[in-house]
């Protein structure tokens, strides 16, 4: 029963980018795949040159916890094989790569190495027991040369995409490799994509986002990057949705590269859509309760939380006027969007969590705000169309 819950609530907050919606996009290119063996201590020289594209500190989102990076250390200490490294070289700059597998690997010897915050101390280790709580640097010691040696000239195998001239590749890539991976976020690759001051506050401002963090029942920055793709989500809804043609995955890239490039000009309206969304949050929640952002149905309100019933709250609830106006009929409005559930089968529809079209995404927004507008006349200046 439990895993049958947590597979409805992954499906119903499921992430933007599936294979159905970039095989159209996908083509072949210029792309040369190349193989090489590096050292463990040239991987780490790469690491403390900032070769590849790991987050900053101040935006980390780690999956492996202490115990597992140490484990990865061990096993090279052993000698034992590990995954390959898959990296895509950026087209801007030679010799710097982008992680597409390998980012937790990395992230260990990174830390390890002292190249990110405190050193890590290695813990649970069931092999190299005396090795337990040393450092890299006590590796420096005579006593420990043999480990420091061993661990150097471990070799790991990585595969390098280069010349690419093609997104939805790196997409694809992404996705196969994490196919049999419970929780890997395209998100993770578009920040990778399209760096910049917009992707900066996005990441920071979500990984700080209490209501967010409500909405998908965590106390901390999504490691999957959920937070920052909802975020990213309501802003470029709220600010482009005249230029959403149906395909989510490439309305939120061009969002991305569009704000960075204009984040000066840009800034206060996003930090706006950010404030307005919180408040949304606040509002929604304070009139259905323990029901928010979920979608009903003929068998009441379902479990988990849907983020298309988010869309539509965070869309019209932002604006100051409209939850001034609709708090005089906050006793009407969770009935009035049960009875929109049950009685219209083309709103209903357009909350399941695949639609992502642009008729789905119309659907639903035009349909709540025309309700919405018969308790508040000032629904009807925001509904898009």
């Amino acid at each position: 029963m439990s895993s049958r819950r947590n597979q409805s609530d992954d499906e119903d907050l499921s992430l933007d980018v599936t294979e159905e919606d970039i095989t159209s996009e996908v083509r072949q290119d210029s792309t040369v795949t190349w193989s090489t063996d590096w050292t463990v201590g040239t991987i780490i020289e790469q690491l403390r040159r900032d070769r590849f594209d790991l987050e900053p500190a101040f935006q980390r989102r780690d999956v492996w916890n202490q115990t597992k990076q140490s484990r990865f250390i061990e096993s090279l200490l052993l000698g034992i094989p590990v995954p390959q490294l898959i990296l895509a070289e950026r087209n801007s700059a030679r010799g710097k790569f982008i992680v597409l597998d390998g980012k937790q690997r990395l992230r260990s010897l990174q830390r390890f190495a002292g190249l990110d915050g405190p050193p890590l101390r290695l813990t649970g280790l069931d092999v190299l027991t005396n090795l337990r709580g040393a450092t890299y640097e006590d590796f420096l010691d005579d006593n420990l040369e043999a480990h420091s040696a061993a661990l150097e000239n471990q070799s790991i195998r990585a595969v390098v995409l280069r010349g690419w001239a093609n997104e939805a590749l790196l997409y694809l890539t992404f996705l196969r490799l994490n196919s049999n991976v419970v929780g890997l976020s395209p998100q993770e690759l578009r920040r990778a994509l399209h760096p910049g001051k917009f992707m900066e506050y996005l990441m920071e401002h979500s990984g700080e986002d209490t209501h967010i963090q409500n909405f998908l029942n965590i106390k901390k920055p999504d490691f999957r990057m959920r937070d920052a793709e909802i975020l990213l989500r309501h802003i470029a809804l709220t600010l482009r949705i005249r230029e959403y043609r149906g395909n989510l995955r490439a309305f939120l890239d061009e969002t991305c590269s569009l704000f960075n490039s204009e984040w000066q000009s840009a800034e206060r309206e996003v930090r706006q859509a950010s404030e307005g969304f919180d408040r949304a949050a606040a509002f929604t929640s304070l009139i259905f309760g323990k029901e928010a952002f979920r979608r009903y149905s003929s068998r009441g309100y379902e479990r988990p939380r849907n983020r298309a019933v988010l869309d539509i709250m965070a869309f019209y609830f932002q604006h100051p006027e409209i939850r001034r106006t609709l708090g005089e009929h906050r006793g009407s409005i969770k009935p009035l969007f049960e009875d929109l559930c049950r009685n219209n089968a083309e709103f209903s529809e357009s909350l399941t969590s695949t639609t992502k079209s642009v008729g789905a995404v119309m659907t639903r927004l035009t349909y709540w705000g025309r309700a919405l507008s018969e308790l508040s006349p000032a629904v009807a200046e925001v509904i898009p169309g």
